[in-house]
C-alpha cells in the first residue's frame, strides 16, 4: 500500500466525526491530559476499528498511557475528536494533515468511544498546536517557555518561566531566541507576543550567556509551535466559552475577574 493511498484511508477514517451523544467515553484509569505527537501510520492489514489510523506518543515521556489502559512507546488512534474546538471542516482537515506530517502537537485526551459495542480508540483534543519553521523535531526536548515580564537593572535577567511538556517542574531562564531558526519575522513576532499573553512550545538547544549578576542560559529554538486554538480547562471541568478556570482543586469556572470559594476538593 503506497503512502498517498494511506493517507487517504486515514483522512477518511480520522475525519468521521464522534458522536458524543450516542457514544460512551470510556477513559483509562489515571488518564490525564497530555501532549502528543504523530509517529507513524498503522499499516496493518486487518479491519477497522482495529487496524487504520495512526500512533501517537506523549512527548518527552518514555511510554505513553492508551486508551486501554496499556503503556507503550507509542498508541494506536483511530479518530480525532475535535468537539470541543470550533474548527470549521476544512481547518479540521489542514489541523489533521499537519498533525500527521509531523509539524502539529496536541494537548487532550486518549479515550475509548464505544459506538454500538464497538470501541474506537479516540484523541479528544483540548488545545491544536502548528510548527512555525517546518523543521523536522527528531527526538528533541519539547519546553513550554513563559515571558513573565520581569524588569531588571543588570543581565543576565531570569524572565523566562521554562518547563518540560508533560513533567512537572519549571525553571527560569535568561530569554529565548526564536530567530535562529529561518522562520518569518511575522510568525517571530507571534510568538514573543504568545509567550507575554501565555506560552509557546519549543525545541532547540541552551547556550551559556554571562552578565553582571553572573552565568545563566537561555533557549535556542529549532522550532517553535503556536495554538491554534485552546480550550479552557480546570482540573477535570473543561471551562464554558467565555469563562477562566477559577479553583482548579475543585474545577469551579467563572467569568473573568469573578471570584470564586477557594478550598481544596479531593
Amino acid at each position: 500500500m503506497n503512502r498517498m493511498r494511506v493517507w487517504i484511508t486515514a483522512l477518511v477514517l480520522l475525519s468521521l466525526p464522534v458522536s458524543r451523544a450516542q457514544s460512551i467515553t470510556l477513559f483509562a484509569e489515571d488518564n490525564e491530559a497530555s501532549y502528543f505527537m504523530w509517529t507513524r501510520y498503522d499499516l496493518r492489514m486487518c479491519p477497522s476499528p482495529e487496524c487504520g489510523g495512526f500512533y501517537v506518543k506523549a512527548l518527552n515521556r518514555l511510554w505513553t498511557l492508551c486508551a486501554d489502559g496499556s503503556k507503550t512507546a507509542d498508541c494506536h488512534v483511530l479518530q480525532l475528536d475535535f468537539s470541543l474546538l470550533h474548527m470549521n471542516e476544512k481547518e479540521q482537515t489542514g489541523f489533521l494533515q499537519a498533525f500527521t506530517d509531523g509539524r502539529g502537537i496536541i494537548n487532550g485526551k486518549l479515550f475509548q468511544a464505544q459506538e454500538n459495542g464497538i470501541l474506537f480508540p479516540t484523541l479528544i483534543i483540548y488545545e491544536a498546536w502548528l510548527a512555525q519553521v517546518g523543521n523536522e523535531p527528531g527526538k528533541d526536548v519539547f519546553f513550554q517557555v513563559h515571558d513573565t515580564g520581569i524588569q531588571c537593572i543588570t543581565t543576565p535577567c531570569l524572565t523566562v518561566d521554562e518547563g518540560l511538556l508533560n513533567l512537572p517542574g519549571d525553571r527560569f531562564i535568561a530569554g529565548v531566541d526564536l530567530t535562529f531558526n529561518g522562520a518569518e519575522a511575522e510568525r517571530i513576532n507571534a510568538g514573543y507576543q504568545e509567550m507575554k499573553t501565555g506560552f509557546i512550545i519549543a525545541t532547540g538547544h541552551h547556550k551559556i550567556v554571562q552578565g553582571p549578576a553572573g552565568f545563566s542560559q537561555i533557549l535556542v529554538a529549532s522550532e517553535f509551535y503556536l495554538p491554534v486554538e485552546k480550550v479552557e480547562t480546570c482540573g477535570n471541568t473543561i471551562c464554558p466559552t467565555g469563562q477562566t478556570c477559577c479553583n482548579p482543586s475543585c474545577g469551579i469556572c467563572a467569568p473573568p475577574g469573578v471570584a470564586c470559594i477557594q478550598i481544596a476538593c479531593d
